[in-house]
């Protein structure tokens, strides 16, 4: 219990928990859970998965849990890896620890020593470079099918990130080179032959791996704009047949010292890039005390994932899955009104909103409820977003697709919590209104409806692009969601924490630029990501600027939120709404403080 203990504190940012404490309550969530699952079999020794995770939402369930798994594994025969002592790290001296330099080195220390503690193993993935071809994956699949005006320009969005300290390139170069060499996905490439597609990781030795950009801007004093015309450029520079599809920007101001993580997508998913920033900025400071780069143990490889999701996709467990998500996708839904009718639906049509959804005190409520209801937060919050579209559109059904990290543990013995790779996946729900007025009876039935869903949907991309293509046979896809939803969770307490070197870079915004060709057509109508940023739930809206008015989004949103007070004041039993701020307060952060001071360009026409 200690031990599980003291990893949720890591991870959720506090130094002590009770271990009867909701896992959502106190901010769990899938993404979360990756991270504690991967410490907890790191230092136990036990191979959990997610899904044990949060079926077990306390710590004292948990340990019961594990100390059951541990006894059937009593007889393993691996033999156990003593910890190293804990004096291997030494705190320093109250005069070395003076400045904020060896603050930051401290902290680092500790980091690295967290990742590298365990305690026994059951199985260590293969450590060595791997190198060959390896099968698409489900997503890939997808993307290779689509019509794409430019498939080269397809990158992960990413934040600037800075430093106020003068950055050493040959440190940072050496920390880039290990971090190829570890992550193994940012070492592809594609080659293309007709209509056929065929992926290759590189070795080390076959072409340039990575691209450095180094902009000295340190004479400049209006460096904004020759900045965002250099992030334009290497976004826009990714060539999939030559690669490297990783590229870093490094741009030196009279002031601060800010990099770019360029990573084409097909390579990577926002769980990797979480990995890869932490890799990087680590062995950075490694190098930079003399110190050989050691980065966590490396989980299994992406081509272990392919391999075993092809052999997946013929196996009879999948092909049972069938009949559940033939229900759904043949399911026909007319589509959302539209304010205008507009031809074109390209992402250089695209406009969203940034704009806080609760208040602090709101979310705390809110995620209140979800413990008290039995609900987690992602189903309060569904249910909430499936009353305001039927609110606005008069359907009783929602069509809606959902995205999550799709390392699930549906392939026996592969774990893939730290792999990098786009392992990310989309799967359909429909959210149907059962009750206008009972908001308990609709909650439990969505849970109902979410709980059927299979492996958390994994299942689906692989049937759709991997088991009817390869078997010549053709899906009736008469489903077509035009949300798509998004509930990425809250960061870490780590990813917060002010006391470390690099941090978001305060121009990160001023400089936002395209990561996508503007010329691209859009997947959905809605795309809607959520999060909790500094305790405060806040939400990305992202639509065609030609297809609905300003008005029209701005009630969507109010919709939404008022939705969310009234769940979260259906499970507390008290006046959420007047509790916190009256109506003309309400109309007044969301029309005039947020939504119209937010509206933000996504991509501009090329």
């Amino acid at each position: 219990e200690k031990q599980i203990a003291q990893i949720w504190g890591e991870q959720l940012g506090f130094e002590e928990i009770d271990i009867n404490d909701n896992y959502y309550d106190i901010g769990g969530d899938s993404i979360i859970a990756l991270n504690i699952v991967n410490q907890i079999n790191k230092r136990l020794g036990i191979n959990i998965d997610v899904t044990q995770l949060l079926s077990n939402q306390t710590i004292k369930d948990l340990s019961k849990q594990i100390d059951l798994m541990s006894i059937k594994n009593q007889e393993c025969p691996f033999s156990e890896i003593t910890p190293a002592p804990e004096g291997e790290y030494y705190q320093l001296s109250s005069a070395h620890e003076g400045t904020e330099e060896n603050k930051n080195e401290a902290q680092l220390d500790s980091m690295i020593h967290q990742e590298k503690r365990m305690v026994s193993v059951i199985r260590q993935a293969e450590q060595g470079v791997v190198r060959g071809e390896i099968g698409l994956l489900p997503i890939q699949r997808h993307f290779f099918g689509r019509n794409f005006t430019d498939k080269h320009h397809w990158n992960i969005p990413t934040s600037l990130i800075y430093t106020k300290e003068k950055i050493n390139e040959i440190a940072l170069r050496k920390a880039i080179q290990k971090v190829v060499e570890h992550h193994d996905s940012l070492r592809i490439i594609f080659q293309f032959e007709g209509d056929s597609v065929r992926q290759y990781i590189r070795g080390l030795d076959e072409g340039d791996l990575y691209n450095l950009i180094v902009v000295d801007l340190s004479d400049e004093t209006n460096y904004l704009k020759q900045i965002k015309k250099e992030v334009n450029a290497i976004h826009s520079s990714m060539d999939l047949a030559k690669g490297p599809l990783f590229k870093v920007g490094l741009f030196k101001t009279k002031d601060d010292n800010h990099l770019l993580i360029a990573v084409h997508h097909l390579v990577a998913d926002g769980v990797s890039m979480e990995f890869i920033m932490k890799d990087l900025i680590s062995g950075y400071y490694q190098t930079l005390r003399g110190r050989e780069i050691q980065l966590p143990p490396k989980t299994d490889s992406l081509m272990d994932w392919s391999k075993a999701i092809y052999q997946y996709a013929n196996s009879q467990q999948l092909k049972e899955e069938f009949k559940y998500w033939k229900s759904i996708i043949e399911t026909e839904i007319p589509p959302f009104p539209k304010d205008g009718n507009a031809v074109e639906n390209r992402i250089r049509d695209s406009f969203y909103y940034r704009t806080i959804l609760l208040v602090e005190e709101e979310t705390s409520q809110l995620l209140k409820a979800s413990r008290q209801s039995s609900h987690d937060l992602k189903t309060l919050l569904l249910t909430g977003l499936g009353y305001t579209f039927q609110e606005w559109s008069g359907s009783n059904k929602i069509p809606v697709t959902l995205l999550a990290h799709g390392r699930e543990s549906v392939i026996e013995d592969l774990d893939i919590t730290r792999t990098a790779g786009w392992i990310s996946v989309g799967y359909p729900v429909i959210l149907e209104i059962v009750s206008d007025n009972d908001i308990s009876l609709q909650a439990n039935h969505l849970r109902e409806t979410l709980m059927k869903i299979p492996d958390n949907g994994i299942g689906h991309d692989i049937l759709r692009y991997i088991t009817f293509p390869d078997t010549g046979q053709s899906l009736d896809y008469k489903l077509a969601p035009e949300i798509i939803f998004n509930y990425i969770g809250q960061p870490s307490q780590a990813k917060n924490d002010n006391s470390l070197p690099f941090a978001v870079s305060p121009i990160s915004d001023s400089v936002k630029t395209a990561h996508i060709t503007g010329k691209q057509d859009r997947d959905y109508t809605f795309d809607i990501v959520l999060s909790i940023t500094e305790n405060a739930l806040q939400i990305q809206f992202n639509y065609n600027k030609h297809q609905y008015r300003e008005n029209t989004i701005k009630k969507i949103i109010a919709g939404y939120r008022e939705n969310l007070l009234k769940i979260t004041e259906n499970y507390l039993s008290v006046n959420i709404l007047s509790d916190f701020r009256d109506e003309e307060s309400v109309k007044s952060n969301l029309n005039n403080n947020k939504l119209a001071n937010d509206e933000e360009r996504l991509a501009k026409d090329e």
